[in-house]
């Protein structure tokens, strides 16, 4: 089998960067842009992949709004591990990003 990363990021990345990002989403969309440039570097010797989570736990004890979801549930962290699965066992998948996001990232403006 073929060496493979996956890369956690997070689906805020997934659309266009504004300047009220967070360091936290700036860095993550640095590593999203590492992910597709070492995805084509690395090709003959290593696959590099992306999970890019949308909102999958809120704080303990706490409902938080997690924005409009296309489907009914929130991603759940089994979701994200099966994403993660998937891609070390893809062996010809390689610059892609996953969202795992209850389709979030389909309702972006």
């Amino acid at each position: 089998s073929s060496c493979a990363v996956v890369n956690i990021l997070d689906a805020r990345t997934l659309g266009p960067a504004a300047e009220t990002d967070s360091a936290y989403v700036r860095t993550k969309r640095a590593l999203l842009a590492e992910t597709r440039t070492h995805a084509a570097l690395f090709a003959q010797s290593l696959r590099v992949n992306a999970v890019a989570p949308g909102p999958v736990l809120p704080p303990e004890g706490l409902h938080v709004p997690s924005g409009p979801m296309l489907l009914d549930r929130r991603p759940a962290p089994a979701d994200v591990a099966s994403a993660v699965r998937f891609l070390l066992e893809a062996e010809s998948v390689t610059g892609v990003v996953l969202p795992v996001d209850a389709g979030q990232h389909l309702l972006a403006d």
